[in-house]
């Protein structure tokens, strides 16, 4: 079995999804201290800035509290979107993901995901 290179995790995304995911439940920082029976409300803050990770059994209560999976925490869950003329692209973890042409009022003419638009951009290239 051939192993592959160990991911790295971004400290700020992890922060980031763990404050989103606390958010989404609607709990305090002060309530998920208690969940964790941690010192300080600090520890929870320190989590959510990105300053330092849970511990491991701390990770997993998150996970069982917020009913997140692993990629639900180290995934980078941002969007935005990225307009040029008529085009636009919805991006998601760094990559586009949806391609939408619109005409010159702004209506949309069509849609396909970005790695189909990718392909036919290339073969428009080459063509």
């Amino acid at each position: 079995m051939e192993l592959r290179e160990r991911p790295e995790y971004d400290l700020k995304i992890i922060g980031r999804n763990l404050r989103r995911l606390r958010e989404a439940k609607h709990l305090t920082a002060q309530q998920v201290r208690d969940y964790l029976r941690l010192g300080s409300v600090q520890a929870v803050y320190k989590y959510e800035r990105g300053l330092s990770y849970p511990q491991t059994d701390a990770m997993f209560a998150l996970m069982e509290l917020y009913g997140a999976s692993l990629r639900d925490i180290v995934e980078d869950h941002t969007f935005w979107i990225e307009w040029t003329d008529m085009v636009f692209l919805i991006c998601r973890r760094g990559y586009p993901a949806v391609f939408v042409e619109t005409d010159d009022r702004g209506e949309s003419i069509y849609s396909r995901s970005a790695r189909m638009w990718q392909y036919y951009y290339s073969w428009q290239k080459k063509g």
